[in-house]
C-alpha cells in the first residue's frame, strides 16, 4: 500500500481542489493508497517515523513550513516523492529563488509545475512567468500582466515607459545566474518562458513578450515540444 501525505497550513479552495484530485487518482481500481493530512510538522514527523510516507504534497507557506518539512523528509534519506503547491507568489517554490530545488528532483519540479498548470491559473489575476535554466536546477517566478524589461545590472523591473515596478526585483543570485548561464531553452535567439511568453535577450536587458506563437528552428522543435508537454500544453502552436 502506498502512503500519501498532504501537508497544509489552512483550509482553502485550492487545498480542496488538490485534495479531490489526489483522492480521484488514488481511487483507481489498480491503485491502493492511504491518504493522510497534517497541518503541523510535528504531526507529519511523528507519522513518518512510525511508517515512512511514499508521497508528500507540501503547501508553500509564508512561514516556510513547506520547505522545512521538505528539508526534514530529505534528511531522513528515505525515497519519498515531494511536490509543492500553493499561492504565495514570492516565496519558496514560486519565489524569485527556487529554494525548493534543493529538495526536489527534476521530475518533481516538473510535476509541481503541472500542479500549477492544473489549478493555479484561476487563482491568479495576473500572469505568472517562470524562468528556468537548461538543467532545471533553478527557477523563479513573477506575477506580471504586461510587457516589462528586466535590467540585468540592477535587477529592476521596468514598464515599457521606463518606470520601475515597485515590489518586483530580481535578487543578485538570480541576476548572476542569468548573466553566466543565459541558456533558458534557447529559441532562435529568443528564450521561452512558458506558452504565453517569450524572452529576448539583448545586451544587458531581457525583454518579455506576450506572444501566443513560438518561434524556433526546426532542429529545436523536439526540445520545445517536450517542454510544452511537461508544462501541460499538449498541442504545439
Amino acid at each position: 500500500m502506498m502512503k500519501i501525505a498532504i501537508f497544509y497550513q489552512k483550509e482553502s479552495k485550492l487545498l480542496d481542489d488538490i485534495r479531490k484530485k489526489i483522492r480521484k487518482e488514488a481511487c483507481q481500481p489498480d491503485n491502493i493508497y492511504a491518504i493522510y493530512e497534517y497541518s503541523t510538522i510535528e504531526a507529519l514527523r511523528k507519522a513518518n517515523e512510525q511508517s515512512p510516507m511514499d508521497i508528500v504534497f507540501l503547501e508553500d507557506t509564508i512561514d516556510n513550513c513547506g520547505l522545512t518539512a521538505a528539508k526534514y523528509i530529505r534528511e531522513t534519506g528515505q525515497k519519498t516523492s515531494l511536490y509543492f503547491f500553493g499561492t504565495s507568489t514570492n516565496r519558496a517554490f514560486y519565489g524569485y529563488e527556487y529554494k525548493a530545488a534543493h529538495y526536489l528532483t527534476e521530475k518533481e519540479q516538473v510535476e509541481s509545475l503541472n500542479i500549477y498548470q492544473h489549478f493555479f491559473r484561476k487563482y491568479f489575476p495576473k500572469k505568472t512567468i517562470f524562468l528556468f535554466d537548461q538543467s532545471m536546477d533553478s527557477a523563479w517566478a513573477m506575477c506580471l500582466s504586461e510587457v516589462v524589461y528586466i535590467d540585468l545590472k540592477t535587477g529592476d523591473i521596468c514598464t515599457e515607459k521606463g518606470e520601475k515596478k515597485s515590489g518586483y526585483i530580481l535578487t543578485e543570485k538570480v541576476l548572476e545566474t542569468i548573466r553566466k548561464k543565459t541558456s533558458f531553452l534557447n529559441v532562435s535567439g529568443e528564450y521561452l518562458v512558458n506558452q504565453d511568453f517569450i524572452i529576448d535577450v539583448t545586451g544587458q536587458m531581457i525583454y518579455l513578450y506576450q506572444n501566443k506563437s513560438i518561434l524556433c528552428k526546426e532542429k529545436e522543435m523536439d526540445t520545445i515540444k517536450e517542454f510544452l508537454w511537461n508544462m501541460g500544453q499538449k498541442h504545439f502552436m
